[in-house]
């Protein structure tokens, strides 16, 4: 049917809940502390409506649309994380990378710290800022706090006006970090 959802792993707000102003985030969440997955999804691989934390483990991603999606905060600690194929490889309000190994393909920005709901990439609905606002002070009225802290991140996009990292907000990059 038309609500069928084709995310491959979901945690979202009920539908009952109306007093959005007043959710707590930490509620909403997706925790993967270990093992080997592998996602291939026609949708958001990954999506939570609140928070995802990746802590060790491996984690391997296709997707006809957003790689990791979190609305709120997306962490991604000490774990090997592959997006082979995405729209958005990895996308939240606060995007914090700690350590680690990283490998994105993202068709429009390979990391993107933006705030607000995602609908689609493709939609052009409500929230949707996925895609073609260049880099920091691009055509986006977001905000959004990207922070690495040591690992090795590899990035590569499609052409055109994409971002391999890109931050409508605050970038932060430190330790010893390879990008």
């Amino acid at each position: 049917s038309g609500t069928d959802s084709l995310k491959g792993i979901k945690a979202s707000i009920p539908s009952t809940v109306t007093d959005y102003e007043n959710i707590n985030m930490n509620m909403v969440y997706i925790k993967i502390s270990g093992g080997t997955i592998k996602v291939n999804a026609r949708d958001d691989a990954v999506h939570s409506g609140g928070n995802v934390e990746i802590k060790g483990g491996e984690v391997e991603i296709a997707s006809d649309d957003d790689g990791i999606h979190a609305d709120n905060e997306l962490y991604i600690i000490n774990g090997t994380v592959n997006v082979t194929n995405s729209f958005e490889g990895l996308e939240a309000w606060y995007l914090t990378v700690t350590g680690g190994v990283t490998s994105v393909f993202g068709r429009d920005d390979g990391w993107n710290a933006a705030g607000g709901a995602d609908s689609s990439a493709s939609s052009g609905g409500p929230g949707d800022w996925g895609g073609g606002h260049g880099g920091p002070g691009g055509g986006s009225s977001s905000t959004g706090y990207l922070t690495v802290s040591g690992g090795i991140h590899y990035v590569k996009t499609g052409s055109g006006d994409v971002d391999g990292i890109d931050s409508n907000g605050t970038l932060t990059i430190s330790d010893p970090a390879v990008v």
